[in-house]
């Protein structure tokens, strides 16, 4: 185990350091020299066995690696049919334009978004552009905007149907999805109310505010969905097929596109992760938006080609991370995991690994990019002392995205700053205020990581 503590040292030690030179701060490079030092103090040194353990991590990751493209595929579609900008005019149409009700309506948004996109940072970046500015001009002050925006993303990020952060738990312990996603269900909305009324209340104070848009003729509801229409029905056939999915048990893409695609290449390592239901069902709603969607079809390059650009860092890093869980697998290192654990105790383990996964979130603002460092080691530890690992990946999909706003380096946090800097022409932002304002989401989401791994 020592060989494999070491290795992990070294990666997070690499991450942390950003002043190394040519290296540091990389965690791609992190990830890949943990693999070699696993490798070699294994006594692994045959190159056949180096790419067999790239292979067999491949395999596992393959399927989180496409789907990071096709759901920012999604992503790009959606923003083309205008439906983040239209739900959040219905919702300030319901609310008004007040503070409070608006902050309600911000919330809600982000919580929606934050599910159909998975990715905190692209919530936070699409919906800031249309909320920023009104929030600020309500009069709440520049620290509570961000940190209205950066918990609201943070649990959207989390919720299902997409919850990048559930998925990529799945995929680092080789477990299904499903039983995790459902806890998904109850978590991220518990958590989305518990802040959403706690920004109403101490953010959404009466000062005096000339409300913007004060005079204007507000909207109907009804006249907004009429807007929306047949371009919402892509979003609304999604939240269908993830329902009978996972509420009911029905796996309409599973057993049609699925069923079809499984004799041709469901035995074939790696091509076979083009079968998983997630990757599937968001392809054909892929599908669906440029058959029907004239918008969708225009210019496909540049969409394609956006989404690649934003999906690339999280890929390049999961292909790294494929490295490093191959060699542990193939070196024996798991096994050498489940005999430490086993002599460890289970308060101890539970703890340090909750505050490893938290730091990793908080340091590189990626709670994919914490599950895949830290629960190849963490996972199987756990499994060790006899937990339940459905319970084990939700706990760590929590965790991860506990990070995401914890102080005092929080990346999300800096990302949510640069953009009210860009879009507000703010300077000398506060952003350690905006993580100690942000404290409901990340304290809640990390006590119900430990309630995970204690029941």
């Amino acid at each position: 185990m020592i060989n494999i503590l070491i290795a992990f040292t070294a990666m997070i030690l690499l991450i942390i350091f950003k002043k190394i030179p040519y290296i540091g701060g990389n965690m791609r490079v992190g990830l890949v020299l943990s693999g070699i030092i696993i490798l070699i103090s294994f006594g692994v040194y045959n190159p056949m066995m180096w790419l067999e353990a790239f292979l067999t991590g491949l395999d596992r990751f393959m399927w989180i690696i496409v789907f990071t493209f096709i759901i920012l595929v999604f992503a790009e579609y959606q923003i083309r049919l205008d439906i983040i900008n239209k739900v959040m005019r219905m919702l300030k149409a319901i609310f008004g334009t007040n503070s409070r009700p608006l902050l309600i309506a911000t919330f809600i948004a982000l919580t929606i978004f934050g599910a159909l996109v998975g990715s905190t940072n692209a919530c936070t970046m699409v919906v800031s552009i249309f909320v920023a500015k009104t929030l600020y001009d309500q009069g709440l002050k520049i620290e509570e905007v961000g940190a209205t925006l950066v918990m609201g993303a943070a649990l959207g990020s989390l919720c299902p149907p997409v919850s990048f952060s559930f998925n990529t738990a799945s995929a680092a312990l080789g477990t299904d999805l499903m039983p995790i996603l459902n806890y998904g269900y109850v978590i991220a909305p518990i958590g989305a109310v518990i802040c959403c009324i706690y920004v109403v209340t101490c953010f959404g104070k009466d000062r005096g505010l000339a409300a913007a848009g004060e005079g204007e003729k507000r909207e109907k509801v009804g006249d907004i969905a009429k807007e929306i229409g047949f371009t919402g029905i892509p979003t609304l056939l999604l939240v269908v097929i993830i329902i009978l999915n996972n509420g009911f048990g029905i796996d309409l893409i599973g057993k049609t596109v699925g069923s079809a695609l499984k004799p041709l290449i469901g035995n074939i390592r790696i091509v076979n992760s083009l079968t998983n239901t997630m990757v599937l069902t968001f392809t054909v709603i892929c599908i669906f938006c440029v058959i029907f969607y004239s918008v969708c079809r225009k210019d496909s390059k540049t969409i394609y080609k956006a989404a690649f650009d934003r999906a690339l860092p999280n890929m390049s890093i999961f292909v790294c991370a494929s490295f490093m869980v191959g060699a542990i697998i193939v070196s024996g290192g798991m096994d050498a995991i489940t005999a430490w654990a086993s002599a460890l105790n289970g308060h101890a383990l539970r703890w340090g690994g909750a505050v490893a996964m938290c730091m990793m979130g908080m340091f590189t603002g990626s709670n994919g990019t914490a599950i895949t460092t830290v629960a190849p080691f963490f996972g199987p530890a756990l499994l060790a002392q006899g937990l339940n690992i459905t319970k084990i990946g939700a706990a760590i999909g929590v965790l991860a995205s506990a990070g995401q706003g914890m102080p005092p380096a929080d990346t999300n946090t800096f990302v949510v700053v640069g953009m009210l800097t860009a879009l507000l022409g703010i300077k000398n932002i506060n952003p350690l205020k905006i993580m100690l304002k942000s404290w409901p989401m990340w304290a809640y989401l990390f006590c119900v990581g430990m309630l995970l791994l204690y029941i």
